[in-house]
């Protein structure tokens, strides 16, 4: 996969914690073509339109206390997975 030029400073668009039997976090992120449609509501999206979804599969740590039983304990977060891929 190619990457377009100036992903690295593209804009969240919209978050997402997709829950079972998905598990993932997930982030829209878009250009400035993209961001400009969305806040005008322009559909269908504008030509150099570039959208792109990134997504991390949760997985919950095996020394994970529920906050219940946690007494100061502290665990770790993982994410397994990881996707990135661009729509244009």
């Amino acid at each position: 996969m190619t990457l377009p030029n100036g992903y690295r400073s593209w804009e969240l668009i919209a978050p997402a914690i997709e829950a079972a039997p998905l598990d993932e976090l997930r982030a829209v992120l878009g250009n400035q073509t993209a961001l400009d449609a969305y806040r005008s509501g322009t559909l269908p999206f504008p030509d150099g339109t570039v959208r792109a979804l990134g997504q991390h599969a949760l997985r919950r740590c095996s020394c994970f206390v529920p906050s219940a039983e946690r007494q100061n304990r502290k665990f770790a977060a993982a994410t397994t997975n990881g996707r990135f891929g661009a729509e244009s």
